[in-house]
């Protein structure tokens, strides 16, 4: 473990192009990862949101499961099997609602959104189904998150009704504008 001066990590030495080199192959398995492992390319939905609706949002999704402790012996991360613990979901910015005023990091937002009402069904067994809706047809679906300032909760509502009402698994609120 040799310390190397920071002057000597810039500009055109050897070891800036190593840096270089390094932080690029890292940057771009963070891309390639990030495309894998969304339904939809984050990216091309973001240049779409952009051009039609002048603002782009993404959820991040954490799962911390999926980080593997790979001993750092290969110079590829896909070669050890790691993936990142987190994907990125393109929200339509017209159905979230950050804080007003708020900061970053914001203090809370309220995605809304329609789901099927076979989706609610299956997913949140507890759901009471207020307005009696067939398995086909659509609800009005809610998410709230608040960080740790803010009460710290995650609620999710459908046609009102409670589905999910926990602390917040992140502690953050979990959106990218």
């Amino acid at each position: 473990n040799q310390i190397i001066p920071v002057r000597d990590e810039f500009g055109v030495s050897k070891a800036a192009r190593e840096r270089h080199s390094l932080l690029t192959r890292i940057d771009r398995w963070v891309i390639a990862h990030i495309r894998r492992a969304s339904a939809v390319d984050p990216f091309v939905q973001t240049i779409f949101d952009m051009a039609l609706r002048g603002a782009a949002c993404w959820r991040i999704h954490f799962e911390p499961s999926s980080w593997k402790d790979a001993p750092v012996e290969e110079d590829s991360y896909e070669d050890r099997g790691m993936k990142l613990p987190f994907s990125a979901i393109p929200v339509d910015p017209m159905g979230v609602y950050p804080a007003p005023g708020g900061k970053w990091p914001l203090p809370w937002m309220i995605e809304e959104q329609t789901r099927s009402a076979w989706e609610v069904m299956l997913r949140y067994t507890n759901w009471s189904n207020p307005g009696r809706k067939e398995p086909h047809e659509d609800v009005q679906w809610v998410e709230y998150w608040a960080d740790v300032e803010e009460g710290n909760q995650y609620v999710c509502l459908a046609d009102g009704a409670v589905c999910l009402d926990m602390e917040n698994p992140v502690g953050v609120v979990p959106y990218e504008f």
